[in-house]
């Protein structure tokens, strides 16, 4: 695709309300060649609306969207690989055709193919829809989509997977491949990205930065990601959750987080600044106050017939009161600063249980089939107080690993063994502690035991209000779904800890919380993470790394 540096994206005061409640508040920004943004802000602020907002995927309640020129498009890859049931339905070539706009470009080239082979004469209209709809279809690669996917599969790990494979069919880690390689295939002239690092390993975080650093394309990335954001961005918009609004900061990532420390100290300052002369101001204002009403009284207790006397006590008055009037004067005249808004933040604790015994689980020569994938033999004992990582790309048998140590599938060869007073708490990938149908707050109760009033106040702790606490768990937002689990881990104390992919998610505040109370938890900690910052932030007293089913303890 031959890319144009004239393609621009120019927002001018895009709003959103739901239901009243505004989403977005006036967005306005222009984004063009050399753009690399990265979207910030917490959980449920409105990043996904915007991104929806500026591909003309959702109708703005105010303000407009447009792309100059307007031949120019504009592609938007949601988070979810999937958006709703049917797409469980749909080959992989299908959908890699539906995700890089091939599709509907194919649709409308057909039909102005049809119109002009009507036999009707042809007038320039007609021609002119033609030539648009190829142009389209051939700059969105159309012409050589299947070879290209068969390099990109390659690139990302899937070369022997069929493209007629339904995707409903293929495992977590297959989906996040099949997610970065529509990003790879994708040649949309400005790229809208929410959450393309989510699921990736090592490999694929590699892939995707480079193919993000050495494209000639503007974009607008959402990521909790802070390496990747270091590597890839050069600007970064943050929404306020207070406000709505946006602001911009110009810089890399290290730029924005100094940026944004600064202006919050500043905030900080002028507050202060405005407090003490405020105060100050008060403070002689109550003092002339005293003096008025002192003298007043002393001049009913002490009639004074002598004229200086009386003048001079006259003299003191006005003086009184021209000073009170002018510190009156000050007081309108001061530029009142606002308190800095400081907004809502996870702040929690893991609950802890009963130590379980020095044995919490063990593999002795496990081995076990899934179809064509074979995981083992392996053999692992895990102790009171390990802190253990499991590393290793897509597929490779981290979550079957996790699932046979602590008893949730059983081997075809070897034993596993399950320790005294284990008391689990676990956050699997998809997000599925509670996915009954009934409301959330009335699984969480069955779950954690809690009453219905301590139930509702630990989940508000957690940002899970009226609106969400009566929805099944399956209709929140896999940020909401992973804040449910900590909440969990919080009420229900628990001495083993499994956690996998811990950050997808959650915003950069959560995950700093996050780091914290896992600093904090003395129990047994088993994560899985490709984050390589939270990797950093953790201490870890063990590390085993899978690859095609094998285990090999590292050491540290």
């Amino acid at each position: 695709m031959a890319y144009s540096h004239a393609a621009q994206l120019v927002a001018t005061s895009l709003e959103f309300r739901r239901a009243g409640e505004l989403i977005v508040g006036s967005f306005s920004r222009t984004i063009g060649h050399g753009d690399r943004l990265g979207l910030v802000g917490p959980n449920g602020i409105g990043k996904s609306t915007l991104l929806r907002l500026l591909a003309k995927d959702l109708e703005p309640s105010n303000g407009s969207a447009v792309v100059i020129p307007s031949s120019c498009v504009v592609g938007l890859l949601r988070q979810e690989l999937l958006h709703g049931p049917e797409e469980h339905r749909l080959s992989l070539g299908s959908l890699i055709r539906a995700r890089t706009g091939v599709e509907a470009a194919a649709t409308e080239l057909h039909r102005a193919t049809l119109a002009l082979s009507s036999g009707e004469p042809l007038n320039e209209k007609q021609s002119s829809r033609y030539d648009r709809a190829l142009q389209r279809w051939l700059d969105l690669g159309g012409a050589d989509l299947e070879h290209r996917c068969g390099d990109v599969f390659g690139q990302v790990g899937l070369g022997a997977l069929d493209q007629d494979r339904l995707v409903g069919s293929l495992s977590g880690g297959e989906q996040a491949k099949v997610g970065l390689a529509i990003v790879l295939l994708s040649n949309f002239d400005i790229l809208l990205l929410d959450e393309p690092t989510n699921d990736l390993d090592r490999e694929g975080l590699e892939i995707l930065e480079g193919f993000l650093t050495d494209i000639d394309r503007p974009f607008v990335v959402v990521s909790h990601d802070r390496k990747f954001m270091k590597t890839v961005v050069n600007g970064v918009i943050e929404l306020d959750s207070h406000t709505h609004s946006a602001s911009f900061f110009l810089g890399d990532w290290e730029s924005y987080l100094h940026q944004k420390a600064v202006a919050q100290r500043r905030e900080a300052e002028q507050f202060q600044q405005f407090e003490s002369r405020r105060d100050h101001l008060i403070r002689q204002r109550v003092e002339v106050d005293r003096r008025m009403t002192k003298g007043i009284a002393a001049a009913k207790n002490h009639p004074d017939n002598d004229k200086s006397l009386r003048n001079a006590r006259l003299e003191r008055t006005e003086k009184t009161m021209s000073k009170a009037s002018r510190l009156d004067h000050a007081m309108d005249r001061l530029e009142v600063v606002d308190k800095p808004w400081r907004r809502w933040q996870l702040q929690f604790r893991i609950g802890s249980a009963t130590r379980s015994g020095d044995l919490v689980a063990q593999l002795d020569r496990v081995e076990v089939r899934y179809g064509e994938f074979r995981l083992g033999p392996v053999s692992l004992l895990l102790q009171a107080g390990d802190r253990l990582l499991i590393t290793g790309p897509n597929g490779s048998g981290k979550t079957s690993l996790i699932r046979l140590l602590f008893g949730q599938s059983a081997p075809d060869r070897g034993t596993q063994r399950l320790g005294r007073s284990v008391v689990l708490g676990q956050m699997d990938q998809a997000r599925t502690n509670l996915d009954g149908p009934g409301p959330l707050l009335e699984q969480f109760c069955d779950q954690t035991a809690a009453r219905v009033g301590e139930a509702r106040s630990i989940l508000a702790k957690f940002g899970l209000g009226p609106d969400h606490v009566e929805r099944p768990p399956s209709q929140l937002s896999p940020g909401e779904r992973t804040r449910v689990c900590l909440a969990q881990f919080q009420q229900h104390g628990v001495n083993t800890l499994i956690l996998d992919e811990p950050t997808n998610h959650l915003d950069l505040a959560a995950i700093e919380q996050l780091e914290e109370a896992l600093g904090l938890f003395d129990g047994t900690l088993i994560v899985v993470s490709h984050d390589r910052a939270f990797r950093e932030a953790i201490r870890f007293t063990r590390t085993v790394e899978m690859n095609h089913g094998s285990m090999t303890e590292l050491s540290g």
